[in-house]
């Protein structure tokens, strides 16, 4: 999963976890330290990024010489044997292993912040289970 956010102060944000996540953005925002984080808008997504909604993918750091967008990055990540993600477009899937992802990153210079999304998803378990009747608190 990858999101293009943008922050009150107007930092940019390219967030990827695994797929299946579930989360609060408000959430993140405190892990990461962004405040009223919100999806950017396409124009900013292909200014900073070069790919077009849709199309959001780790790859397109290559794209970000001037490290506008900081690079938010599930902890499982780093050392996963596969990740899945688009080539700068959505007509197809391109399979790195974690361990050349980081290595791209280091290439391009963006240091991405590892975030525990597994502490993140507990936070929205919670969350559902006190929401439900019956629910622990």
């Amino acid at each position: 999963k990858n999101m293009f956010l943008k922050d009150k102060k107007g930092r940019l944000w390219l967030v990827t976890c695994l797929e299946h996540r579930r989360f609060r953005i408000r959430d993140l925002e405190k892990r990461v330290g962004a405040r009223k984080a919100s999806f950017g808008k396409p124009d900013a997504l292909w200014d900073a990024l070069g790919v077009r909604p849709g199309a959001v993918t780790p790859f397109a750091v290559i794209n970000d010489p001037a490290h506008r967008v900081t690079v938010a990055l599930d902890r499982r990540l780093p050392d996963a044997q596969t990740i899945n993600a688009h080539p700068l477009h959505n007509e197809a899937t391109a399979a790195v292993s974690g361990a050349d992802m980081m290595r791209l990153f280091k290439i391009t210079g963006h240091r991405p912040l590892i975030v525990d999304f597994d502490a993140l998803e507990a936070m929205e378990r919670t969350r559902a289970d006190i929401a439900e009747p019956g629910g622990t608190p």
